[in-house]
């Protein structure tokens, strides 16, 4: 082999081994940015009593943070979104009454204590949750409720009958 060519190779990955770390850098750079705009979404979601009244909104955020969580789960950010993703679960709950937000609210809670059993942000969910236990008291409680599927009715001249089909046998009182 020439000189020459063994030259501009060792250059060319000289040149490539270089830039490598510049990149990295740069991209872990640009996750912050992806940080801010979750923060920026909650912060302007919960500046509007408009928006909050739209399950879109709160997703839209809830998807952001969830992108930066999983796009670098090791930068120094994440256990404060996923706390803050936590609170997002818990503020849509408040206006859905859906006790699925409140059960993922309870398992970001639990993602953030296996990642830091102790830190800041873990003891900050659990107080979270703690001032919405009756969100959890009531995921419980809905879920012993009966749901009404259906309602059939006949009329008669004398009377009308009304029939309500639910999801579960339930104890009644006819008066």
């Amino acid at each position: 082999m020439h000189p020459f060519r063994n030259t501009a190779f060792l250059l060319i990955i000289g040149v490539l081994v270089l830039w490598q770390p510049g990149w990295t850098s740069a991209h872990q750079a640009s996750q912050p940015s992806a940080y801010e705009k979750a923060k920026s979404c909650q912060t302007k979601l919960l500046k509007s009593s408009r928006d909050m009244k739209y399950r879109h909104r709160w997703e839209r955020c809830i998807s952001l943070y969830h992108g930066f969580v999983k796009a670098s789960p090791q930068h120094p950010l994440t256990e404060e979104a996923l706390f803050r993703l936590t609170e997002l679960y818990l503020g849509l709950w408040k206006f859905s009454g859906n006790s699925l937000d409140v059960q993922k609210a309870q398992e970001t809670a639990e993602e953030l204590k296996r990642r830091n059993p102790t830190g800041q942000w873990t003891a900050n969910a659990e107080a979270k949750l703690r001032q919405n236990q009756g969100a959890s008291r009531l995921v419980s409680k809905r879920s012993s409720l009966a749901a009404l599927e259906n309602v059939r009715f006949w009329s008669h001249p004398d009377y009308t009958r009304v029939v309500f089909d639910l999801s579960r046998p339930v104890h009644y009182t006819q008066q």
